[in-house]
């Protein structure tokens, strides 16, 4: 799923710092500062909710940690990765857009800029993660390709049958062969079928 960049600014700022705690709503499951709590009222009357369902915090909103406490220095550890991953989406975001709209200088880099493109386009459809390497996932495709190409199928396919081997009521030598023969072709006919289609499928095929 691609998040947009209202949803990804929104992966910001989660951090749980003093004198704030991490809260799970027990209705829709999400978990965030009580920062992002939504509280209105004044001093007694005071009623806060969940951001994400709007849930009654008193209700449905649970403390689960402050600042030093395990499972808040868990959620502060995910949080600082996620910084860093949503920081190299900014930059290379940056760098393809620089790319795409000129920035690089005059038209002798439209090659530069056509080849960035087809990177860029790459990396996106090949789901290559933030640090992942495209040369490395077109080596491993390759690789991939080989082994299956490689493979080898045995089948084995019905004997021949002689004459004398037909069905007992086919008792005229003449209709002996005109069976054997119609057996034998059909054996033949679905060996090629087996064999064309592993062909095409790059498969080798191997008769017993």
């Amino acid at each position: 799923m691609t998040l947009t960049a209202e949803q990804l600014a929104q992966l910001r700022g989660q951090k749980v710092a003093a004198p704030f705690c991490l809260m799970e709503c027990r209705y829709c499951g999400e978990m965030y500062p009580s920062s992002w709590l939504t509280c209105s009222g004044d001093g007694d009357f005071v009623t806060c909710r969940c951001p994400h369902c709007n849930a009654d915090a008193d209700e449905y909103v649970a403390d689960c940690g402050v600042e030093g406490e395990i499972s808040t220095e868990a959620w502060n550890f995910q949080q600082a990765r996620i910084e860093a991953l949503l920081d190299e989406l900014e930059r290379v975001t940056a760098e393809r857009n620089a790319l795409r709209e000129g920035e690089m200088g005059d038209a002798r880099h439209s090659n530069t800029r056509a080849a960035a493109d087809i990177y860029f386009q790459l990396v996106e459809e090949c789901e290559i993660p933030p640090g992942g390497s495209l040369v490395e996932h077109i080596d491993s495709m390759r690789e991939r390709i080989a082994e299956l190409e490689a493979r080898t199928v045995t089948v084995t396919c019905p004997d021949f049958m002689q004459p004398e081997a037909a069905p007992v009521h086919y008792w005229d030598r003449g209709e002996q062969m005109a069976y054997a023969n119609g057996y034998n072709k059909s054996a033949t006919d679905l060996k090629c079928s087996i064999f064309q289609a592993c062909s095409s499928a790059g498969v080798n095929v191997e008769f017993e």
